[in-house]
């Protein structure tokens, strides 16, 4: 709670207030009409991928320079507004990073499977890294309008896929009908993100000034 109240950047959903009933605490935030991004796809509402994708990366980016790790990142918990842009939620596994470090040792276990690096699956702490991976799925979410490791029959067999056998989506899967024309540069984009090793992983201000380039690319071809 106390990390989304500090948290001001106009790709993060900010909270209004709280209010405690029988239930509970309960957040209150900014109403979005569309939903999330996820459920965008699933009802074929239409939006620009490439300004949502780096509104997410310059999310991620604002996080990592305020020493904070989202820990959660999928296209469910990214709303879209009505003039199309990003916005991230659901912290609840966000936390502070330490001092002079880019781990948080209290972030170890929880998330969603599909989405997290092999390191968290093995135990090890999140970190603006594992970030990083997730951002990777999140592109493929985008390009193939699936889960990652959408195939897998349950979880123990996304961790067996992720740890084991080293596998990563695959190409093949994006769906050519929705995905835009620059979509070989973001799944290359999104390999990158992938590497086994967390320090071969590209910086989010790297990720930022590849989409915008991207994006800047695709305003001109369009204009």
């Amino acid at each position: 709670m106390g990390i989304l109240l500090k948290l001001n950047h106009p790709n993060i959903n900010p909270l209004l207030g709280m209010f405690r009933d029988d239930e509970g605490y309960h957040m209150v935030s900014p109403w979005l009409e569309n939903g999330s991004v996820h459920s965008c796809i699933l009802n074929d509402v239409s939006f620009d991928g490439v300004k949502v994708l780096l509104g997410i990366a310059e999310a991620l980016l604002y996080l990592r320079q305020n020493g904070v790790v989202h820990g959660d990142l999928k296209l469910d918990n990214v709303l879209l507004s009505l003039n199309g842009d990003a916005k991230l939620i659901d912290f609840g596994l966000a936390k502070i990073l330490r001092l002079n470090s880019a781990t948080s040792t209290s972030m170890k276990g929880a998330g969603t499977v599909a989405w997290q690096a092999p390191e968290i699956l093995n135990g090890d702490p999140r970190s603006t890294e594992t970030d990083v991976w997730a951002f990777g799925m999140v592109v493929v979410e985008y390009l193939t309008r699936k889960p990652p490791f959408w195939d897998a029959k349950d979880s123990g067999t996304i961790v067996t896929r992720i740890i084991l056998k080293k596998d990563r989506p695959s190409r093949g899967d994006v769906d050519l009908e929705y995905a835009p024309k620059c979509w070989q540069e973001l799944w290359d984009l999104a390999s990158r993100c992938w590497s086994q090793k967390p320090s071969d992983r590209p910086e989010m201000k790297y990720i930022v000034d590849y989409l915008t380039e991207v994006q800047e690319k695709q305003n001109a071809q369009t204009s």
